[in-house]
């Protein structure tokens, strides 16, 4: 679609990526060998941001800047937001938990400052470099959680629900 051509060795770190991440996200020993309940989540939003990725460097290479870009799919969510409060489930969601929102707004303000600076950052990086390279080095965000959590897990311990033991670590470590 954008004229990228991936690489053998490109091709043998998407495998790689790929079986990293079902590895971890594997429950128990290998002879019973359970996944994540979320596994198939986490496939779908991996499938379905690479397929953005791609429509969006088309976008890019039809001549469309980042900022329009991101304009673009900003108001796209906007408008597919207002698709979800039609469920009569998601607005009673809402009105139940809205209190506790309430409360959280600050906190709400800033977690959604970083999505939109790293959203930005992002389709400005997709627009300079190969989808491949600008949607794969999100692999290493394993690596930042972990940070994260090692960092910050003291302080909020409820926070991070990451397993940080010393065997999970080197596991992450040679599987990413």
């Amino acid at each position: 679609v954008v004229g990228e051509q991936l690489s053998v060795d490109q091709y043998l770190g998407v495998i790689l990526v790929i079986v990293g991440s079902a590895l971890l996200s594997m429950n128990g020993p290998l002879r019973n060998i359970r996944f994540s309940k979320a596994v198939l989540y986490i496939l779908l939003a991996t499938f379905i941001i690479s397929f953005e990725g791609v429509l969006l460097k088309y976008l890019f290479a039809q001549g469309v800047s980042a900022g329009t870009g991101v304009a673009g799919e900003i108001l796209a969510s906007a408008v597919s937001v207002l698709f979800f409060l039609l469920h009569s489930g998601t607005r009673a969601d809402i009105a139940k938990s809205f209190s506790i929102f309430k409360k959280k707004v600050p906190l709400f303000f800033v977690e959604e400052g970083a999505t939109f600076a790293a959203f930005f950052a992002g389709s400005v990086a997709l627009s300079m470099a190969p989808v491949s390279l600008a949607k794969g080095v999100t692999s290493l965000t394993p690596f930042f959680v972990l940070l994260y959590a090692k960092v910050l897990g003291k302080k909020f311990p409820r926070l991070f629900n990451e397993q940080k033991g010393v065997g999970i670590t080197l596991k992450k470590v040679i599987l990413f």
